[in-house]
Protein backbone atom coordinates (compact mmCIF):
# COMPACT_ATOMS: atom_id res chain seq x y z
CA UNK A 1 0.00 0.00 0.00
CA UNK A 2 3.24 1.85 0.47
CA UNK A 3 3.89 4.03 -2.93
CA UNK A 4 6.62 3.61 -5.37
CA UNK A 5 7.91 7.30 -4.20
CA UNK A 6 8.04 6.76 -0.25
CA UNK A 7 10.17 4.01 -0.86
CA UNK A 8 12.96 5.20 -1.33
CA UNK A 9 12.77 7.90 1.64
CA UNK A 10 12.48 5.10 3.70
CA UNK A 11 15.37 3.11 2.56
CA UNK A 12 17.33 6.31 2.58
CA UNK A 13 16.13 7.00 6.19
CA UNK A 14 16.76 3.35 7.42
CA UNK A 15 20.23 3.68 5.80
CA UNK A 16 21.04 7.36 7.77
CA UNK A 17 19.54 5.35 10.92
CA UNK A 18 21.98 2.23 10.32
CA UNK A 19 24.96 4.23 9.84
CA UNK A 20 24.28 6.83 13.01
CA UNK A 21 24.27 3.71 14.66
CA UNK A 22 27.06 2.10 13.56
CA UNK A 23 29.20 5.03 14.09
CA UNK A 24 27.56 5.87 17.65
CA UNK A 25 28.33 1.51 18.59
CA UNK A 26 32.22 2.27 17.25
CA UNK A 27 32.73 5.35 18.95
CA UNK A 28 31.39 4.20 22.55
CA UNK A 29 33.06 0.66 22.10
CA UNK A 30 36.46 1.90 21.23
CA UNK A 31 36.14 4.08 24.68
CA UNK A 32 34.41 1.50 27.10
CA UNK A 33 36.14 0.79 30.08
CA UNK A 34 37.80 -2.48 31.22
CA UNK A 35 36.62 -2.44 34.78
CA UNK A 36 32.95 -0.50 35.72
CA UNK A 37 33.76 3.06 36.69
CA UNK A 38 31.98 3.24 39.75
CA UNK A 39 33.56 0.36 40.99
CA UNK A 40 34.99 1.74 44.33
CA UNK A 41 31.87 3.83 44.78
CA UNK A 42 29.27 0.89 44.99
CA UNK A 43 31.41 -0.71 47.41
CA UNK A 44 31.31 2.39 49.54
CA UNK A 45 27.91 2.81 49.09
CA UNK A 46 27.04 -0.45 50.43
CA UNK A 47 28.80 0.25 53.54
CA UNK A 48 26.98 0.34 56.97
CA UNK A 49 25.68 3.54 57.96
CA UNK A 50 25.98 4.36 61.60
CA UNK A 51 23.14 3.26 63.62
CA UNK A 52 22.45 6.64 65.96
CA UNK A 53 22.55 8.03 62.26
CA UNK A 54 19.55 5.89 61.37
CA UNK A 55 18.00 6.26 64.91
CA UNK A 56 17.78 9.96 64.45
CA UNK A 57 16.47 10.12 61.09
CA UNK A 58 13.46 7.65 62.18
CA UNK A 59 12.48 9.72 65.12
CA UNK A 60 12.24 12.65 63.68
CA UNK A 61 10.61 11.42 60.06
CA UNK A 62 7.61 9.51 62.30
CA UNK A 63 7.39 12.32 65.23
CA UNK A 64 7.11 14.74 62.41
CA UNK A 65 4.43 12.60 60.49
CA UNK A 66 2.55 12.20 63.75
CA UNK A 67 2.74 15.78 65.18
CA UNK A 68 1.17 17.02 61.20
CA UNK A 69 -1.69 14.38 60.94
CA UNK A 70 -2.32 15.79 64.63
CA UNK A 71 -2.54 19.12 63.53
CA UNK A 72 -4.07 18.51 60.85
CA UNK A 73 -7.03 16.35 61.69
CA UNK A 74 -7.70 19.04 65.19
CA UNK A 75 -8.03 21.80 62.84
CA UNK A 76 -10.26 19.80 60.99
CA UNK A 77 -12.47 19.11 63.93
CA UNK A 78 -12.43 22.44 64.63
CA UNK A 79 -14.23 23.45 61.34
CA UNK A 80 -16.59 20.97 61.80
CA UNK A 81 -18.06 21.56 65.18
CA UNK A 82 -21.32 22.83 65.38
CA UNK A 83 -21.49 26.39 66.15
CA UNK A 84 -25.02 26.52 67.37
CA UNK A 85 -25.91 26.77 71.44
CA UNK A 86 -24.34 24.42 73.54
CA UNK A 87 -27.77 23.23 75.52
CA UNK A 88 -25.92 22.20 79.12
CA UNK A 89 -24.07 25.96 79.17
CA UNK A 90 -27.05 27.72 78.25
CA UNK A 91 -29.49 25.96 80.37
CA UNK A 92 -32.50 27.51 82.88
CA UNK A 93 -31.94 24.96 85.75
CA UNK A 94 -31.85 25.81 89.27
CA UNK A 95 -28.52 24.93 90.89
CA UNK A 96 -28.07 24.76 94.31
Amino acid sequence: VLSTAVLPEMLRSCLFIGFFLAFVNAHVGSSWPEQPVAHYRAHRALTETEAPDIAMYQILLWSSIGIAASVFFGVLTMFNMDVGNDSLLYSKAKVD
